[in-house]
């Protein structure tokens, strides 16, 4: 929880201001692109791309294939850069971050974006000319030339790409996913990368929760309805706004009107969220009205994902946290929830995250979910590579770098021990983001649980109404909650 609640303060502190990657075209630039399939499409001469294949998809969690008349909806194909593009969008990149470059924070929209370093016209005719002739509906090229989306069935993409959608159920859950590599027609493979995705499988929310507690303003305390421990010692969170700002030194720059005022944050979740909640919340902590919008790509996926089509994914929670805390921090900030519902090949997380990025929403995005790089496969590519436009049009990306920090591909709400080796999420590990660890208080005196600083820190009588309970900043050590970290209170026992 206070992992998420600090990675989100960063948001508005402006730690992470200097770190901003921007670009922009060159002025008067005329762009001539050449084309890069030059090769009549042959259907019998392909290659096998790879990674699209996750750990899950195996034979002890098949359920057989998918009906070919299943409908595949929202699939989205990667097109690639020519290596002189490439060279040329990490050279104006670079500009972009040099002081006294001409182009020195400027940036692109998706429009320049996809003028300057997106395949040719024709080339993105050819490869929806070349879905339309296998019956796909073609919506067409997404804003910056990375992305063509369009619609089908389990037995189109079949005899398109020569690989079956399956059934697996992982966990009593039903997921759909390729249940081998696809392929393409070699003629396509100079502007074709692949796939955003080909299976449903979900990121991994990265809040944790503790329980739930009730507040009771006749007394002005709230009561945990979970216990820890032997009981002997009460844990304390920053609840309050008010205690995020003592901690954080926030007073001088609200004195100053530096309180987002102006600003646009995006939250990329895969839930939607009850807004009369998060006006509570704001009215609850006396924030002004300022209620955040939702932005829907796609379907709806409703709360906790109750609309998807394999079921509720529960994430309504983080969604909640990050709105209602980048809010309160940032109380005049305009906050942007962009969601979207999961399809049979594609994740909501991921819709949501680029239609961020393509339809360039708000300056800055965080994304509280990742995966392990190694499980991704070839979904590591689309990241870099829409993290890279990110970077361009001049969006601060922060992710959460996750609680299992360099064991990344373990499952840190069942494995106490690493097992999978050193690894990180995908989502956090591209150069062109922020990846945010959280941290933890310190209390010197941790093993006696606190007894005697805590009160040095926070003020331990209730009030009426919530309040600043920090009475002073608290020392900050790395998250940490195995059993090395010096918390008082931890998942395994004594720090």
């Amino acid at each position: 929880m206070i992992s998420t609640t600090i990675r989100m303060l960063r948001l508005l502190t402006g730690t992470t201001a200097a770190l901003i990657v921007l670009a922009a075209p060159l002025a008067g630039q005329s762009v001539q692109v050449p084309s890069r399939i030059t090769q009549p499409i042959d259907e019998n001469v392909r290659i096998a791309l790879h990674g699209y294949v996750p750990p899950e998809a195996n034979a002890a969690n098949d359920r057989g294939a998918a009906p070919d008349s299943m409908p595949l909806e929202h699939m989205h194909l990667l097109l690639q850069r020519s290596a002189s593009k490439q060279a040329a969008l990490s050279q104006l990149l670079a500009a972009q971050i040099t002081l006294g470059s001409a182009s020195y924070h400027k940036w692109l929209t998706p429009a320049q974006f996809g003028a300057q370093f997106g395949p040719s016209d024709q080339d993105i005719e050819m490869v929806e000319s070349w879905l339309s002739s296998h019956g796909f509906e073609v919506a067409g090229i997404k804003p910056g030339k990375q992305v063509i989306e369009f619609d089908g069935n389990v037995a189109e993409l079949r005899d398109a790409f020569h690989t079956q959608i399956h059934r697996y159920e992982v966990n009593g859950s039903v997921h759909y996913s390729a249940a081998s590599n696809p392929q393409i027609p070699s003629a396509l493979a100079p502007v074709v990368a692949g796939f955003v995705s080909l299976n449903d499988f979900q990121p991994k929310s990265y809040a944790q929760v503790m329980g739930k507690a009730t507040y009771n303003p006749k007394t002005g305390t709230a009561q945990p309805s979970w216990t820890y421990g032997n009981g002997q010692t009460t844990p304390y969170y920053i609840v309050s706004p008010a205690d995020f700002a003592v901690q954080y030194d926030l007073e001088p720059l609200y004195n100053a009107s530096t309180n987002g005022t102006g600003e646009t944050i995006a939250i990329i979740n895969d839930s939607n969220i009850n807004i009369d909640l998060v006006n509570q919340f704001r009215t609850l902590f006396s924030l002004p009205a300022n209620p955040p919008t939702v932005i829907v790509d796609g379907n709806d996926p409703g709360i906790d994902g109750i609309n998807n089509p394999d079921g509720p994914n529960y994430d309504s929670i983080e969604a909640y946290l990050d709105v209602e805390t980048s809010g309160a921090i940032a109380p005049d900030a305009k906050i942007d929830l962009v969601i979207g519902g999961d399809t049979a090949t594609e994740n909501g997380l991921v819709l949501a995250l680029e239609d961020a990025v393509y339809s360039d929403i708000a300056p800055i995005m965080s994304i509280s979910f990742g995966e392990c790089e190694a499980f991704l496969g070839a979904g590591n590519e689309f990241l870099d590579d829409l993290m890279e436009q990110a970077a361009a049009e001049g969006i601060t990306v922060m992710v959460s770098a996750g609680d299992n920090g360099s064991a990344g591909c373990d499952d840190d709400d069942t494995q106490e021990f690493a097992t999978q080796g050193l690894a990180v999420s995908g989502f956090a590990s591209t150069p062109w983001d922020v990846a945010v660890g959280g941290t933890d208080f310190f209390y010197s005196d941790y093993a006696s649980g606190g007894k005697t600083t805590i009160p040095t820190y926070w003020n331990t009588s209730p009030t009426q109404q919530p309040a600043t309970s920090l009475l002073t900043p608290i020392p900050e050590q790395p998250w940490n909650d195995s059993q090395y970290g010096l918390n008082i209170l931890n998942q395994n026992g004594p720090g």
